[in-house]
């Protein structure tokens, strides 16, 4: 797994490995801007701009529009220039928040490289970025989504690169994982007795294999909109799930970081086969 980092070089394709995590300062909101943007978008909820209205709804201070937390967040990753030189288009911005946002107090903001696909004349790639707003106590107080598509520095280089290992939920990388699983002798053993099909979605990004005792016969679109069950979640909890010392699949399972789709019956009792699934994942993803 790739480790923190905290630069202002700009970053290319091939430095943007799933796992990744970028420190981009904080930001803290204060009423001015609050007003200011407000009044620009017309939005002036009371909440937004009457302090009193505010504490009678239980909050400390006028509320920091979620839209201006994401525009903010942008403007810390513009300004430390990491992407500067590379990124060439951004792809639609899918915001959450977790706790309401006050004017005043200072917000930590991180961006996660959570996957990334290169193109098919390697002159650039698709990365999935996740942004994390912290607040001094250490809670995820807002995330956002947002891909974005960004030139590599040599396309021989990147191309290579993804040849020799493929990045986590790209193409190749499915495509390792079900071979694998084909060649898993304990696999096969674990689905000696079940016909159907099995997906795992990685955000947006799934595979599927279709089992008949023990042999994967097919995979493919068909076999995702046609899975027997599913197991997925978003591709920064497979991240999360890999970096953990061992396999905690049932843990994460059980405590719904993994979203279960289809037959309850075939996925509980396929459940080794499961873990030597998610084995797999973790290798390929560590």
């Amino acid at each position: 797994m790739a480790s923190n980092t905290s630069s202002s070089t700009s970053r290319f394709y091939e430095d943007l490995e799933p796992g990744l995590v970028i420190d981009l300062g904080s930001v803290t909101f204060s009423r001015q801007q609050v007003l200011e943007f407000v009044r620009l978008t017309g939005d002036v909820h009371p909440l937004y701009v009457d302090p009193a209205v505010a504490r009678g709804a239980g909050l400390s201070d006028v509320l920091v529009p979620v839209t201006l937390v994401g525009s903010m967040t942008m403007g810390r990753l513009v300004a430390t220039g990491i992407l500067s030189e590379s990124v060439v288009e951004v792809k639609g911005l899918n915001w959450q928040y977790r706790r309401s946002i006050v004017v005043g107090g200072e917000l930590g903001v991180e961006m996660q490289v959570i996957h990334r696909e290169l193109s098919a004349d390697a002159s650039r790639g698709e990365i999935g970025r996740r942004f994390i707003l912290t607040s001094s106590d250490g809670q995820v107080v807002h995330e956002g989504l947002s891909d974005a598509v960004v030139l590599t520095r040599s396309s021989e280089a990147a191309l290579q690169m993804e040849e020799a290992k493929p990045s986590f939920a790209s193409a190749g990388w499915l495509a390792d994982l079900v071979r694998r699983l084909g060649e898993s002798k304990e696999f096969a053993d674990a689905t000696a007795s079940f016909d159907g099909s099995v997906v795992l979605h990685f955000g947006a990004r799934s595979v599927g294999v279709r089992l008949y005792r023990g042999r994967i016969i097919d995979q493919g679109r068909a076999v995702v909109a046609n899975a027997t069950f599913s197991v997925g979640a978003p591709a920064s909890t497979w991240l999360r799930f890999a970096a953990r010392p061992r396999n905690e699949f049932i843990s994460f399972a059980m405590g719904d970081a993994f979203e279960v789709r289809g037959s309850t019956y075939d996925y509980l009792r396929m459940t080794k086969a499961l873990m030597l699934m998610t084995d797999e994942v973790r290798t390929l993803i560590r």
